[in-house]
């Protein structure tokens, strides 16, 4: 398959890859709001039949990223301020308790792995690459949600994470900086054991990602409240 080499390769069927790779798309801002998805297209770039593509489609539709529009075919959803603030509100509570569930079950490697992340997006950024940032950002925040062990609160995590995410303000240094300081902040609980402390840090560290990404789509124009 042609699947870009940072395409999450976890997923267990093609629908679910092709769904990733064009949440990924939009979350990058490659695929712009507005923008008409050719259905045939993305089948010849991503070396896959029509079938997982209308698929994915499907299910992107229901998670409000894409719409069909009679005899036009497919484009990616437009995007309010509403939408994004109802869905950080929702992850601010649901990652917030993911994380505080996490606390109590973390084992000493994925402690470790934490460490390790958020040193690396320390070193990263006094360097100046900012571009590798938002990938280890992703895997810190799986680590402890995944450590919740609770299957229906992740696919709800899941469900949400690919929409309105502003991953390109990553690439913003005061931005990427900013986050930098949450994530070690949250560390610092985690590593202390404050379940509660750690999931008020998250939701700290959401709300202001949501702010940041309402203020981004505020400066694009054209976005209706």
């Amino acid at each position: 398959m042609s699947f870009p080499p940072d395409t999450d390769l976890g997923y267990v069927n093609k629908r679910d890859l092709v769904a990733a790779f064009i949440r990924e798309s939009i979350s990058r801002e490659e695929f712009v709001r507005g923008q008409r998805l050719r259905q045939q297209q993305l089948a010849q770039q991503l070396g896959v039949s029509p079938t997982p593509i209308r698929e994915a489609l499907r299910l992107l539709e229901s998670e409000g990223l894409v719409v069909y529009e009679p005899n036009k075919g497919v484009r990616v959803a437009s995007i309010s301020v509403k939408d994004v603030e109802e869905v950080y509100a929702l992850r601010r509570i649901l990652e917030s308790y993911a994380t505080m569930l996490a606390v109590a079950n973390l084992t000493a490697d994925e402690l470790q792995r934490l460490e390790t992340l958020q040193l690396e997006m320390e070193e990263l950024k006094s360097a100046g690459k900012l571009r590798p940032l938002q990938k280890l950002n992703d895997e810190f925040h799986a680590i402890l949600y995944n450590a919740a062990n609770n299957r229906r609160l992740h696919q709800m995590i899941t469900n949400l994470w690919g929409q309105y995410r502003g991953d390109s303000l990553w690439l913003i240094s005061e931005v990427a900086e900013q986050f930098i300081r949450d994530h070690r902040s949250i560390l610092a609980a985690v590593r202390s054991g404050e379940g509660k402390l750690a999931g008020e840090r998250q939701d700290q560290h959401i709300a202001r990602a949501g702010e940041y990404v309402i203020k981004h789509i505020r400066q694009q124009g054209n976005i209706p409240r």
